[in-house]
């Protein structure tokens, strides 16, 4: 489970850091598509998008 934002708030990155929660912002989430596999590297701060076979 991870917090992906195209800008996170200060109040929901403060909850994503007392949860123990990834959380990553500035990514372009009209990329992002329901379905898509998604591989959070919160320390980098990057995300991959897989597309799924169908």
């Amino acid at each position: 489970m991870a917090i992906v934002n195209k800008e996170t708030e200060t109040i929901v990155a403060t909850g994503a850091i007392l949860a123990g929660v990834p959380c990553v912002d500035r990514i372009p989430v009209e990329k992002i598509s329901t379905g898509d596999h998604l591989i959070v590297d919160a320390t980098a701060g990057t995300v991959s998008i897989t597309k799924p076979n169908l």
